[in-house]
C-alpha cells in the first residue's frame, strides 16, 4: 500500500525504467510502509534505507521487507528527514514520492 496518490500500476512502470545498476544503493524519504522500496528490492540487487518519521509506518516497512524481500539489505530508519545524516551515506538513488 503507498501513502500517496501513485497506483501500483504506475510504480510498477517506474520501477522497471528505473536504471539502477546491481548493489546500487537506494534512499527512500519519506517511504511510508516502504512498498516503492521492495518493490525496487524485488526487481533489483540493492541495497537501500527506508526513511520515515513514522515509527508505525517503520514498523509495518520493516514486516513487508522481512516477508517479502528477507535476503536483501535494507536498513529502516525512523527519524525525521532533517535530522538524517546525509553525509554518512553514499546513495547512487533517492527516492521522494508522494
Amino acid at each position: 500500500m503507498f501513502n500517496c496518490p501513485l497506483s501500483r500500476e504506475k510504480a510498477d512502470r517506474l520501477v522497471k525504467q528505473l536504471a539502477i545498476a546491481d548493489d546500487s544503493c537506494v534512499l527512500d524519504v519519506g517511504c511510508g510502509e516502504g512498498e516503492f522500496l521492495i518493490q525496487i528490492a524485488e526487481r533489483y540487487k540493492i541495497s537501500g534505507i527506508e526513511l520515515d518519521s513514522n515509527p508505525e509506518c517503520i514498523a509495518l516497512a520493516n514486516e513487508k521487507a522481512r516477508l517479502r524481500v528477507p535476503d536483501e539489505n535494507l536498513s529502516f530508519v525512523c527519524q525525521d528527514a532533517r535530522s538524517f545524516n546525509w553525509e554518512a551515506h553514499k546513495v547512487d538513488l533517492i527516492i521522494c514520492i508522494g
